[in-house]
């Protein structure tokens, strides 16, 4: 084990470690940390080989990534993306951000029902995830009384033939109690149109208009191109939080045809896009080398949010 700057690039989010959805309010406290010069607890991966799984610091690392650095402090063993997830299941058990209700039975049946992790004692899983023998139990037996009601019924008829009338009570169930569906049209699924032209003038050449950052300053040619694409990352950004909406809704109205997502999983990756969206707005001509183009600005000639708030003031004056 070790502790060292881990690059963000290099850190994997998508390999089913995280078990709860991000919590605002942790957000905007780690945020205002850093801001404030202070350094949280490293957050903790696994390294395979090649890349750095996170398992335990979502906010943190969220918040890395929104004030613009480009590296973590880290602790990192080493294992499999498989031993992430498994460590996953005991995250916040005892400190950080607590686990919303219904966190721990969920981590609890994914557990229970692997191949290999399910052959654990039922006082393993109880250490590991931070609760008690019994309460594993309880979780246990909602499943085997899942698998109960979905195990087939067969009756023989007088005729010889042999019926499954476990199917014959979903269809009347299904029948009566319709699950509420979702609406495709409120999806939206095509990517925003490129921004017009402006109007032109009465000369018949095209108006050019004048263009500024978010702080005031006046920027042009390829920088102010990029600000007037602005508005495509925000039309991205608000179609993430209606599909978002829409999909957590249709799960809350159990309806079926969503039935496989995991609705804390499925939150927690639509926040991560939008951050990540989000990060990649553009906020200011890059107050290091005005807007000409150096290594901070990617030799763009701007910077997102973070950066800006975090370069010195007397760059930000000039």
């Amino acid at each position: 084990m070790s502790t060292i700057e881990v690059p963000l690039e290099k850190i994997r989010i998508d390999g089913g470690t995280q078990q709860r959805p991000l919590h605002k309010g942790a957000l905007e406290r780690y945020e205002d940390m850093l801001r404030d010069g202070m350094e949280p607890p490293p957050p903790q991966v696994v390294f395979d080989g090649s890349a750095y799984w996170l398992w335990d610091g979502f906010h943190r690392y969220h918040v890395a990534r929104k004030v613009g650095r480009s590296e973590l402090l880290c602790t990192v063993t080493t294992g499999t993306r498989r031993d992430a997830q498994f460590l996953s299941f005991g995250a916040n058990k005892d400190h950080g951000v607590p686990r919303p209700r219904g966190c721990v039975a969920e981590i609890i049946k994914k557990m229970l029902m692997d191949k290999e992790w399910g052959t654990l004692s039922h006082g393993v899983i109880a250490r590991h995830a931070g609760v008690s023998s019994q309460y594993v139990s309880k979780v246990k037996a909602t499943i085997n009384q899942v698998d109960s009601r979905d195990a087939p019924r067969l009756r023989t008829g007088r005729d010889g033939r042999t019926i499954n009338t476990a199917n014959i009570a979903k269809a009347a169930h299904q029948r009566t109690k319709s699950p509420a569906r979702v609406n495709p049209d409120d999806i939206p699924l095509d990517l925003p149109a490129k921004p017009k032209d402006a109007a032109p003038a009465s000369g018949g050449a095209p108006a050019v208009q004048a263009v500024t950052d978010k702080v005031g300053h006046a920027v042009e040619g390829a920088v102010a191109d990029a600000f007037r694409r602005r508005q495509e990352i925000q039309d991205l950004m608000t179609t993430v939080s209606k599909v978002k909406t829409t999909v957590l809704k249709a799960i809350e109205a159990k309806d079926l045809l969503f039935a496989d997502i995991n609705p804390s999983r499925f939150e927690a990756e639509c926040n991560s896009v939008f951050h990540q969206l989000k990060a990649a707005m553009p906020h200011a001509a890059c107050p290091y080398c005005r807007a000409a183009g150096c290594k901070v600005c990617l030799g763009r000639g701007w910077v997102n949010e973070g950066v800006y708030e975090r370069a010195p003031k007397e760059l930000k004056a000039s």
